[in-house]
C-alpha cells in the first residue's frame, strides 16, 4: 500500500479502496465525540455524491459532521453495525467557502 500520512495507510484495486488509521491519527483528523465509536470496531468510510441527500435517506443518528482540510464533507452516522462515515468530495469553491 502507499502510505497517505502519518498513522494512515491505503491500499486500493481498481474502484475498491480500504484505509487503515492509527487511533493517534484518528484523534488527530477526526472529532472527538466519533472517537468512542471505534472501540466496537472498525468505521465504513463511503464515498455519496452528496452529503445533504444521503443525510435526508437515512434513519440513523448522525453524531457530527465536519469539512476537511483535504477538500470533504464527512457526516459521521452511528449505524446498527458500527460507524460509518460518508464523505463527498467538495468542488473548489466550496472548499474555499468552508
Amino acid at each position: 500500500g502507499d502510505v497517505l500520512n502519518d498513522g494512515c495507510v491505503g491500499m486500493s484495486a481498481g474502484q475498491t479502496q480500504i484505509i487503515l488509521v492509527e487511533e493517534t491519527h484518528a484523534k488527530r483528523t477526526m472529532p472527538p465525540e466519533v472517537l468512542p465509536s471505534f472501540k466496537h470496531g472498525p468505521a465504513l468510510y463511503v464515498w455519496v455524491d452528496s452529503v445533504d441527500e444521503t443525510r435526508s435517506k437515512i434513519a440513523d443518528p448522525v453524531i457530527a459532521e465536519m469539512v476537511t482540510g483535504y477538500g470533504t464533507w464527512e457526516l459521521f452516522v452511528e449505524s446498527r453495525i458500527g460507524l460509518i462515515i460518508f464523505a463527498e468530495k467538495l468542488s473548489q469553491e466550496m472548499k474555499m467557502a468552508s
